[in-house]
């Protein structure tokens, strides 16, 4: 994490400006960054799908499972 938003953390001016980094980071981790060793699924997703055993796309229904770098700017 912190190699991912060192950049973006050292702009920063406020410890409220520091935790918006931190939380909007670890939301995009946890919701939308997609893992090929948990099926190409994000952490919730798996998470989802192991607990109950529904798959979470319907069939024929392809979703981007395209690798991203890091977070998205939060100033867009």
């Amino acid at each position: 994490m912190k190699d991912e938003i060192s950049a973006l953390v050292a702009g920063c001016d406020t410890f409220e400006q520091v935790r918006a980094v931190v939380d909007d980071w670890m939301d995009y981790y946890n919701n939308d960054r997609y893992q090929w060793d948990l099926e190409k699924f994000s952490p919730r997703e798996y998470n989802r799908y192991r607990q109950t055993g529904v798959y979470p796309l319907k069939p024929g229904v392809s979703k981007d499972r395209s690798p991203r770098g890091s977070a998205p700017d939060p100033e867009v």
